[in-house]
């Protein structure tokens, strides 16, 4: 997920017009196209969501934006999806390498699978309903180009001067990460629907074994620990532990699953939250392990 910061920057290309495009709907309510006109792609995306939708229920609406390739995609934690045309990845000597259309399949499906886990966070936590409605507002500004970028950052600094808002997102996030990979393997019926949606064989042995963190049928090598302080990978050892012991079966177990999941991660959430302190890899790895099996 990217960054608010970086987020805003991008806000200006919000201004391409709306577009409409036979077969895109269900929770995808408006289109646009930083470049050029590819219904297609978003009619398989519109698909997607709205696959997702009905398997992993609590479901928001959201904006697709399709823009200029690129090496990641995006949710804004308000509304907005963004998503390259074509996922490209940059090597040695910034040599540019494409990956195929599953990969770009599946990093839009992570992005939507955030936008399921930000709606369930925002029920489930009303105290930061004031939160959630000002990341709405800048979300809707921002795609209704209202307001500058320069705006539009003071504007989300305004909102994260609340110190208990800050704190927050910080524990949020390796969780965050961690649901939207879940239900993208699970949608998939892949365990290893990330890597392969993040892997390039150019890529060097550091960014291979990073990327490895986010398979959900692999160990976690001790000789390559050290990287699970990244929010992407922190909860390898819960990834793994779904693979082994919580994968589903049939149409009924991915749901009954999922919510499962998602109801342990925000009780392991909660529980970092009252506790005001940031979470090391190992106890967070632990605890969410932990009430899985309980709840599992």
């Amino acid at each position: 997920m990217l960054s608010f910061l970086f987020a805003l920057i991008l806000a200006p290309a919000f201004a391409a017009p709306t577009s409409a495009c036979s077969g895109v709907g269900g929770v995808v309510t408006e289109v646009r196209f930083q470049a050029d006109l590819n219904c297609d792609l978003a009619r398989e995306l519109s698909e997607i969501f709205n696959g997702m939708a009905q398997r992993f229920g609590e479901a928001p609406s959201v904006r697709l934006l399709v823009g200029v390739s690129s090496d990641n995609a995006s949710f804004d934690n308000g509304s907005v999806v963004q998503v390259p045309v074509q996922l490209v990845f940059s090597g040695t000597y910034g040599r540019e390498h494409s990956v195929p259309a599953a990969s770009l399949y599946a990093a839009a499906a992570h992005e939507y699978g955030h936008a399921i886990f930000h709606e369930k966070v925002r029920r489930h936590f009303p105290q930061y309903k004031d939160l959630f409605a000002g990341l709405a507002e800048i979300s809707d500004l921002k795609w209704r180009a209202e307001q500058s970028v320069e705006s539009l950052r003071a504007r989300y600094s305004e909102l994260m001067e609340n110190e208990s808002y800050q704190s927050f997102m910080r524990h949020l996030t390796a969780y965050a990460e961690f649901y939207a990979d879940t239900v993208t393997v699970f949608y998939f019926n892949d365990k290893s629907a990330m890597f392969k949606a993040l892997y390039y064989g150019a890529m060097t042995d550091f960014q291979y074994q990073y990327v490895r963190m986010r398979d959900f049928d692999s160990e976690v090598s001790a000789q390559w620990e050290h990287l699970l302080y990244e929010d992407h990978a922190k909860l390898a050892y819960a990834r793994s532990y779904v693979g082994k012991n919580l994968w589903p079966q049939d149409a009924t177990q991915v749901s009954r699953f999922a919510n499962l999941i998602a109801q342990e991660v925000l009780r392991t959430l909660g529980h970092d939250i009252i506790q005001q302190e940031p979470t090391d890899y190992l106890s967070a790895n632990e605890e969410l392990i932990q009430n899985l099996s309980i709840s599992k």
